[in-house]
């Protein structure tokens, strides 16, 4: 790809409805990623790989030829509600039967390796995060769960939540979940705090609207983004001396928003996909505030994205995708995001695109 130099922002149909979309390789070059389809006859979890692009003279190749490439299918009896990359190429699969698969992509396979059944005691398993050697997975139910990968053994975190949408891990033994009762909390997993209520909890809606995505901002793990049912996208300081919650104004309706995620090298750029049909880009950069704070204790600066001036409708935000059916699912590298549709497309918007 991209050997002309030449931004590149391209979509092809990809036969399916996805749940998810993740990159494979992450602490390399890009070139691969993973798809899972739910509310689909086909029923499946697919690698795909990026067409490679000999040289400029192909350039009228460009327009007609397929972007991706499917590597290979894995076909699976129930929707696939979210994907996890915790080692590598191995990964996890969240399953609407409750079950909880860990597989491994090999040289254009995809090895089945283990599966927890049952995980969530009847209901089905939502969400998924990496932390300390665990996969914690968030049900239908509200009820949390520890796989530990090195014992293979099940450990129950909580069992009394509302429904759990979505999973973030913020630090070793931290992570931070989202709630169909519009809450987002804070775990804490070491052993002298191990405890099976939150540490902290905060309501980011009004009128029991769910929250539906969380992520973790990367350099600061005190600050957390997230998404809402009826389309608030928000900030929220989790230090509990610092409670502070910033909701952002957007000048148009947005309708549900699915996931969620900030960039992992420059996170004053926050991203966002919609039922409405957007992959939405979200920038402080400029403000005039800083994007990063290197002390996690210090309080005497804010970061941008908790300013006034965001609530207030100062982040730029722009439509990177805007299409007539629901942006369900993104992953963003280092390279460029890759994104999907309800209308069974694939997006590939590349990093000079981004520029």
């Amino acid at each position: 790809m991209d050997t002309d130099g030449q931004p590149c922002y391209r979509s092809q149909f990809g036969a399916a409805k996805f749940s998810r979309v993740r990159w494979l390789n992450l602490g390399g070059q890009q070139k691969k990623f993973l798809t899972s389809s739910y509310d689909f006859r086909n029923k499946e979890i697919a690698a795909w790989s990026l067409v490679e692009v000999d040289t400029a003279a192909h350039l009228d190749a460009k327009l007609t030829d397929d972007l991706f490439s499917c590597e290979c299918r894995l076909m699976v009896d129930t929707d696939v509600n979210d994907l996890l990359l915790y080692d590598g190429m191995r990964f996890a699969a969240a399953m609407n039967d409750g079950s909880v698969r860990l597989l491994e992509y090999d040289e254009g396979v995809i090895k089945p390796m283990k599966k927890y059944t049952d995980v969530h005691g009847g209901c089905p398993c939502n969400a998924l995060c990496c932390n300390s050697g665990k996969i914690i997975c968030g049900g239908e139910g509200g009820s949390l769960v520890g796989i530990d990968l090195e014992g293979n053994a099940k450990e129950v975190v909580s069992l009394s939540m509302a429904s759990i949408r979505s999973l973030a891990s913020v630090a070793r033994d931290i992570f931070v979940s989202a709630h169909l009762d519009g809450q987002v909390c804070l775990w804490d997993l070491r052993g002298e705090a191990e405890s099976s209520r939150p540490v902290f909890s905060c309501r980011v809606t009004d009128c029991f609207q769910g929250t539906t995505s969380v992520a973790a901002h990367p350099a600061e793990p005190n600050l957390v983004g997230f998404g809402t049912e009826d389309g608030g996208i928000g900030f929220l300081d989790t230090r509990r001396s610092s409670c502070l919650l910033n909701v952002v104004a957007v000048s148009f309706p947005v309708g549900t928003v699915w996931e969620v995620a900030f960039h992992p090298v420059y996170p004053s750029n926050f991203y966002c996909a919609t039922g409405k049909g957007h992959l939405l880009h979200l920038s402080v950069k400029g403000s005039g505030l800083s994007s990063s704070t290197s002390n996690f204790n210090s309080q005497s600066r804010a970061n941008a994205w908790l300013s006034p001036s965001v609530r207030s409708g100062n982040a730029n935000v722009t439509a990177l995708i805007d299409c007539l059916t629901s942006v369900s699912t993104f992953s963003i590298s280092t390279n460029g995001i890759i994104a999907c549709s309800d209308n069974q497309m694939i997006t590939y918007i590349d990093k000079k695109y981004l520029a």
